[in-house]
């Protein structure tokens, strides 16, 4: 689960993110003041920036509640929307003894329910989408404005239930109509069509796992209830400033916010769908989810009048979050322990439920007896055989920090701003089960489970355990202001980052896997090189093969009798069916059992990591040349002169087998995984042209370095396949290099009656180095560079009575390359190195793609479309008391085919396997839409305001484009709110 780039800052203060594939923010907007955006990295004082840049959030404050001029104010918001409806419960929202529900094998199954459970999967809805009750706001504020102190609370709650998708469109996302037969037969023809083809149908061959973005339109119909969408909020917002003498300013905040939200692991939106096609729509209701927050800040401020050398800020603050997210692995349901007893006379029982009348009488005739429904005699002791929410995530993020900056004019041309921040944060997490697997029970329930009367789940822990741990982080920096002419203003500056993680992991602890084994580390790729029997080779085996054949050697002497011992090795040890050429079968060495035949003689060739933990083409074994006969020709063990399709010689070498290359961690290995650390500079500069007072143009450069996040840097669930593929190795910083130019112009100055006219234009081009993403192995991995670039168009204008903007952005470019990719995996570099072997070249894979290289990666989803396009346009009327705009969102698809990169490598694929397989990285695809909002504010008086506001007014079904979340966007809905300002 991949972080988000983009820093989030609320007053200043870092929120809770990096929890899952995302940075997530529960924020209420009702909260919110203003929005402040900088794109990529900065060295601002006001802002802490992220490697791809950093949104600010501000909540509101006294200025926003007290009207000007006055002292106190008070205010009440209210709104209320459409096009929501009440959520369901899930089947096991509560827990029960799992022997009394109605299917108990379904708890059993471990994180492998989703080929075969369907019991809680219910039908969308369709009716109540009109019907306003179920999305319902509002927030309570007072505060007061006085000489010396400021003083503001506020409440805000929001509820909605879920929501329904749009009705128009949704053909572009694989929707054939309502399930009827006719439309299941067009189902199972597009299914066929696709195998044929050799291509995917669902997205995921053995329906674990998300769909293809271009079918989500089977599992969620137009115009239905988006399960798992609903939302509760409750925030508390409160400030106190005090206006110290001598312009000091102390500010002290404090944010509370309870959460309650629908989630669901896009990986278990399929169900056992091979069963029955016309169950596609029905999607689980898990669980909500909650996340409670609680965020203070006590912020300073010195600016004495006069002073050159004292312009000072600084921010003391803490954020503590407890939440449960459903991201453990498991589903609603599960049980931790198997009654094997209740099991087996559940099997039966269940059996006898599904004969035929006419099979049970057979069956009752021979003396069978009907079984009887199973009984619990084992006892529940501890409530071992109670259900439990096996997708329940619950984790403690605690963080605390600070951040200063004193800006100081050195001349009248030029200043210095000195600025820094440090963070502390603690993870700590756990789930319903990791912990009584670890033991497996055997400290508990010893004896039943040596006597097999109870089984422990262990299918339940199978990808990884909860994560642990410590992170701190913090950054030096300064930064140069240079003015030596009133047209050209110079900045250049640094910034340090030093970084500390430490993995409280039990794994790494201990030093054990779940199995009780030392912990291994991955070294690279093991390649066994399959080799075509020598003359002598055979004439040893054929000797051995003819006297059996006419019986002259007994079959069991020779395997019984040690003195046939040294022939058995030679006719073991080769095979006349692992190669042929034109239909001739050539004998080869069965595996590698030349090993022990042939000790000397080398087989298994090594492609191993450096120290950093990287693959290196020029380490390659089979490429290298270190091999010098690899591409040899042997001459033919069997060669037939009579035979026109026997050739004389023969490949030497004749296959590859290739697989993952693992050894037991080392001592420092595993201390430098549990302690990891890093530190280092970067540059940044900036000039800026002012051509006149209404225009300049800027060119920026920074650098900056983003070290893994506790999520990317600890061992746990979605990121853990068994070996540290990383950690052991230490970690490199993403290190990002980014460029900016840019033109700005401020029309008012030809057009002195307007209030705005202004437009900015800029291309930027981005390369991150080190890229932190999961690679096919599901474990964190760095690849060699992103490239990101663009261009970007914004212009608004506003005359008093019209008023719009526009904003359009063009992506250029966005790949993710690394030379070494594409022989990394050990199935695709199985196939590469066999065909390497054959033919002396690769199968020319690329290694670059769009977002990410492999689609296990948490980048599959960073897709931007090629244009995206925001457009407003609004007017006012009756003395600007009544205001009415029109706003559109459009963006294209992303036009960058991620197959036809790998076109070219499938084409030699098929070609020398016989096959037709067709590339299947196109399961992000967001098709291009045009959404359009409109709104009407009336101002009542003095103290009223009310607003109307349609979204979607086209219903459109959509999804937003780069969502790893797999649920189509909201339909129309209309929301009608009134605010009181008193």
């Amino acid at each position: 689960m991949r972080y988000c780039p983009i820093l989030i800052l609320i007053d200043y203060t870092v929120w809770r993110g990096y929890a899952g594939a995302n940075n997530r923010n529960y924020v209420d907007p009702n909260i919110i003041s203003s929005v402040s955006i900088e794109k990529g990295p900065s060295f601002s004082r006001d802002m802490k920036s992220g490697i791809g840049g950093s949104v600010a959030l501000k909540t509101i404050d006294a200025d926003d509640i007290v009207p000007e001029g006055q002292k106190y104010g008070f205010e009440v918001k209210a709104e209320a929307s459409n096009n929501s409806i009440k959520r369901r419960e899930n089947a096991y929202e509560h827990s029960v003894d799992y022997r009394t529900l109605p299917v108990p094998a379904v708890a059993t199954g471990g994180i492998w329910r989703s080929f075969f459970d369907d019991t809680d999967r219910i039908d969308q809805r369709f009716n109540g989408r009109n019907k306003f009750g179920e999305d319902k706001a509002y927030r309570i504020a007072a505060a007061t404005k006085q000489d010396n102190f400021d003083a503001m609370l506020a409440y805000a709650y929001r509820s909605k239930g879920n929501y329904f998708s749009g009705k128009k469109g949704a053909e572009r996302y694989g929707y054939i109509g309502p399930w009827t037969q006719e439309t299941l037969d067009e189902l199972k023809r597009r299914q066929e069509e696709a195998a044929a083809k050799g291509e995917k149908f669902y997205g995921s061959e053995n329906m674990l796992g998300a769909p293809d973005i271009s079918k989500i339109g089977l599992f969620y119909h137009p115009g239905g209830e988006v399960s798992n969408t609903s939302l509760e909020t409750k925030s508390w917002v409160g400030k106190t400033t005090f206006r110290l003498p001598n312009r000091q300013t102390l500010k002290f905040g404090l944010r509370h916010t309870d959460s309650t939200f629908g989630e669901i692991m896009p990986s278990r939106i399929i169900g056992p769908i091979s069963w029955d096609a016309s169950v596609l729509n029905k999607i689980a209701e898990w669980p909500q989810a909650w996340v409670k927050q609680r965020s203070y800040n006590i912020d300073y401020s010195w600016k004495p009048e006069g002073s050159r050398w004292i312009d000072f800020d600084a921010t003391l603050w803490t954020t503590r979050t407890n939440s449960k997210t459903n991201t453990a692995g498991g589903s609603p349901g599960d049980t931790v322990y198997e009654d094997n007893k209740f099991q087996i006379a559940w099997d039966e029982y269940d059996r006898w439920q599904k004969y035929t009348p006419a099979e049970r009488q057979e069956l009752l005739d021979a003396g069978i007896e009907a079984p009887k429904p199973p009984k619990s005699e084992t006892p529940n002791t501890n409530g071992r055989f109670n259900t439990i929410e096996g997708n329940a995530y619950y984790a403690r993020n605690n963080r605390t920090g600070f951040q200063f900056s004193n800006r100081m004019k050195l001349s009248d041309k030029l200043s210095l701003t000195l600025m820094g921040d440090f963070q502390n944060e603690k993870l700590t997490s756990r789930n319903d089960f990791s912990d009584e697997l670890e033991r497996g029970g055997y400290d508990k329930y010893r004896e039943e489970l040596e006597n097999s009367t109870i089984r422990a789940n262990y299918g339940l822990n199978e990808f990884g355990v909860p994560r642990n741990g410590k992170r701190r982080e913090y950054n030096l920096g300064f930064n140069f202001r240079y003015e030596p002419f009133r047209w050209l203003t110079l900045t250049a500056g640094g910034r340090y980052t030093n970084f500390q993680l430490q993995d409280k992991s039990k794994r790494l602890e201990s030093g054990k896997n779940k199995y009780g084994r030392p912990l291994e580390m991955n070294r690279g790729i093991k390649y066994s090189v399959g080799r075509v029997a020598t003359l002598q080779e055979y004439a040893d085996y054929k000797v051995i093969d003819d006297a059996l054949a006419d019986g002259s050697l007994d079959w069991g002497d020779l395997y019984a009798k040690d003195e046939y011992a040294e022939q058995l090795k030679k006719y073991k040890q080769i095979s006349l069916n692992q190669f042929s050429v034109n239909s001739q079968a050539i004998p080869t060495l069965i595996n590698d059992r030349e090993k022990w035949v042939n000790p000397n003689e080398q087989v298994d060739f090594y492609w191993l990591k450096d120290d950093k933990g990287r693959l290196n083409m020029k380490d390659h074994p089979l490429t290298n040349g270190s091999i010098p006969d690899l591409h040899a020709q042997v001459p033919n063990p069997v060669y037939d002169p009579s035979n026109p399709d026997s050739p004389q010689f023969v490949p030497k070498y004749y296959n590859v087998d290739a697989s993952v290359y693992t050894t037991p961690m080392t001592e420092a290995e595993r201390q430098r995984a549990m302690k990891q650390k890093g530190s280092g500079w970067v540059p940044a500069f900036s000039a800026t042209v002012n051509f006149t007072d209404y225009s300049r143009a800027y060119l920026r450069y920074t650098e900056t370095l983003r070290y893994p996040s506790i999520f990317e840097g600890t061992y746990g669930f979605s990121t853990a396949a068994g070996s540290f593929n990383r950690m052991g190795y230490g970690w490199r910083p993403e290190h990002a290099k980014n460029w900016e130019v840019g033109y700005i112009h401020d029309l008012t100055g030809l057009l002195p009656k307007m209030k705005k006219a202004d437009f900015r234009i800029n291309y930027f081009h981005n390369k991150t180095k080190n890229v932190i993403d999961r690679d096919s192995n599901l474990e964190f991995e760095q690849f060699d560079r992103q490239i990101r670039s663009g261009a970007e168009l914004s212009t608004r204008f506003d005359t008093g009575r019209v008023f719009g903007s526009l904003n359009v952005f063009r992506s250029l470019k966005n790949k993710m390359c690394d030379e070494n990719f594409p022989w990394t995996s050990a199935t695709e570099g199985m196939v590469d190195s066999s065909y390497f072997v054959k033919n002396g070249k690769t199968m020319n894979r690329p290694v670059c793609n769009h977002g990410g290289l492999t689609d296990s990666g948490y980048l599959a989803s960073a897709l931007q479309p090629r244009w995206s396009i925001d457009a407003e346009l609004g007017s006012r009327f009756l003395a600007n008391k009544l205001e009415t705009g029109v706003r559109l969102h459009y963006h294209s698809r992303v036009y960058e085919n991620r197959n036809d990169a790998w076109q070219p490598n499938y084409n030699i694929f098929n070609q020398y396997r016989g096959t037709n397989h067709k590339p299947q990285y196109n399961d992000m695809r967001w098709q291009p839409v045009a959404v359009w909002d409109a709104y009407l504010r009336y101002k009542i008086g003095k103290n009223l305001t009310a607003e109307l506001v349609g979204s979607n007014l086209t219903n459109r079904y959509y999804l937003d484009p780069m969502s790893r979340s797999y649920l189509p966007a909201p339909g129309r809905t209309i929301r009608v709110g009134i605010t009181g300002k008193f």
